[in-house]
């Protein structure tokens, strides 16, 4: 069976093919997708290096949120750009591993959050832990805040999941 050229597939200027193609988990599917577009796949179980297209895990969790919150369009563009993390269940196949994961039980380092502080609210905000580079994958504030709004300081946070930036791909 063949499997997904990840690094081919973040070069695709198409939006819905390479939404289609990083989201579809049906193996009928994928053989179709395969016969179709041979230059974006392997053959082998090895699909190389896992870095999946950030535009992927936005519409994948915003589909997520209308399945949820389908009376609150607010919630629905929220998750689309915090909750990325809840796409994984769903698209197992996105297995990006979670460097660090935080919640209310153990929150983040103040340190960590400090950094938030005058960035513009969006999917994958960098951070900087223990000498790191990081992208935020999933946070939960403790109100629904708009994308595209300066952030505030934030003292405490619900969960925060944070990924090695290899794994997302911030230009598809």
């Amino acid at each position: 069976m063949p499997t997904r050229d990840w690094t081919t597939i973040c070069q695709l200027e198409d939006g819905p093919t390479r939404l289609a193609i990083s989201l579809a988990n049906d193996p009928e599917i994928l053989a179709g997708f395969a016969q179709g577009f041979p230059h974006l796949f392997k053959e082998g179980d090895d699909e190389g290096p896992l870095r999946v297209p950030l535009s992927a895990l936005q519409e994948a969790a915003y589909e997520f949120a209308r399945e949820h919150y389908s009376d609150s369009p607010e919630c629905q563009e929220h998750d689309r750009h915090f909750s990325l993390a809840s796409v994984l269940d769903k698209h197992a196949h996105l297995r990006i591993p979670a460097s660090h994961w935080w919640n209310e039980d153990k929150m983040p380092p103040q340190s960590v959050l400090d950094q938030l502080e005058d960035q513009v609210g969006r999917a994958c905000m960098p951070v900087e832990y223990n000498g790191v580079q990081y992208l935020v994958l999933d946070i939960a504030f403790a109100s629904v805040i708009p994308a595209g709004q300066k952030l505030a300081k934030i003292d405490s946070v619900g969960q925060m999941i944070l990924v090695l930036p290899e794994f997302v791909d911030l230009d598809a």
